[in-house]
């Protein structure tokens, strides 16, 4: 009994789309003239392929009313140690700061927390807090004259500012055609231009390692050096020849060397600029491979990448994507409540 209601209602269900599809085929041949429609106009028209599948551009709006207000004379940005590790190399100082910076389209105060890694053989004997004293003096310094210069550069734009941003969403789902090396189909955003990977390459490079001598007992030892390249030289006293009678050979035959020993000066190859990060004071002569620390924001997606800095200083900003409609509605609120709350 079970099993005939089952078929007779697979019948039903059965009848019921056959017929729908007998008496609407002006709907199903709509539909389908639609989609080939569709499929056309896509294929034939660059522009619209373009609008589909290349990329968008979005306009982010940001809020730079506090960085105008702000009185970055008086900006302490409380620098304070966080924490101090060590091992039997280096110390490892985590420490904080406030600052200024975008989020969620507005500038707004921030908490910043970085570590500094710091060589026992290069502190010495020297005290660990006056080393940091002078590290986080100089950081605080670049710090306040970076937002200084923004704040000149903003309040010249007037109280706001905006940035477009270009999301390529023409790549997502693409597959990789290994052969052409290419993404089939994949209509090009930006012009194609030749890259100067070698020029690429030294810009973003970081120096890792140091190479010089690491051997203490050299003339050339560098306690900079991270690695060492086989360059240590060493003093090398010449023997004078002894007669069995105990005096020089030239005693021994009576006879006088009038010729006065001079020693010919060692030269010492390595960085002789003090200010430079690989200095080392044993060195007589240049050899040009000094290198010095450039500080700056290192990633090319950021706003304020420095394509001159070797050193990353997590001074980069980046484009903050738009905020959804209910978010913006949410932070509205709260910070009216917030308000609110102050008054």
């Amino acid at each position: 009994m079970f099993n005939e209601r089952q078929s007779k209602k697979k019948s039903d269900i059965l009848n019921s789309l056959t017929g729908f599809i007998k008496y609407n085929n002006g709907f199903v041949f709509a539909f389908v003239a639609l989609f080939l429609l569709t499929g056309v106009v896509f294929a034939a028209s660059p522009q619209a392929r373009e609008a589909i599948i290349s990329s968008e551009e979005k306009i982010v709006s940001v809020d730079n009313s506090l960085l105008l207000s702000a009185d970055l004379d008086n900006f302490g940005m409380d620098f304070k140690i966080e924490d101090i590790r060590e091992n039997e190399e280096k110390y490892f100082v985590a420490y904080s700061y406030k600052t200024l910076d975008v989020l969620d389209s507005v500038w707004k105060e921030a908490e910043i927390r970085g570590t500094i890694d710091v060589s026992k053989d290069f502190l010495g004997k020297n005290d660990l807090g006056v080393y940091l004293q002078e590290e986080l003096g100089e950081i605080f310094e670049f710090k306040i004259d970076k937002l200084k210069k923004i704040q000149a550069m903003e309040k010249e734009k007037g109280r706001s500012f905006k940035v477009a941003s270009t999301e390529y969403s023409g790549l997502l789902g693409r597959f990789l055609d290994p052969k052409e090396k290419m993404f089939p189909g994949y209509e090009l955003v930006v012009e194609k231009k030749e890259v100067d990977f070698e020029e690429q390459n030294r810009l973003t490079a970081r120096p890792e390692i140091i190479l010089g001598c690491v051997d203490a007992d050299a003339l050339n030892f560098n306690p900079l050096a991270t690695g060492d390249d086989e360059s240590c030289q060493y003093h090398v006293e010449e023997e004078t020849p002894v007669s069995p009678s105990g005096g020089s050979a030239g005693e021994a035959s009576g006879e006088q060397d009038d010729t006065a020993t001079t020693t010919e000066p060692v030269i010492v190859a390595g960085c002789t600029d003090d200010t430079a990060t690989n200095f080392n004071p044993e060195a007589t002569e240049d050899d040009g491979s000094c290198e010095y620390i450039i500080k700056g924001c290192t990633d090319p997606v950021a706003t304020n990448y420095d394509e001159t800095a070797n050193t990353d200083d997590e001074s980069c900003v980046f484009p903050a994507p738009e905020p959804e409609p209910e978010a913006i509605e949410q932070e509205n609120t709260s910070e009216t409540a917030t308000t609110t709350d102050e008054i």
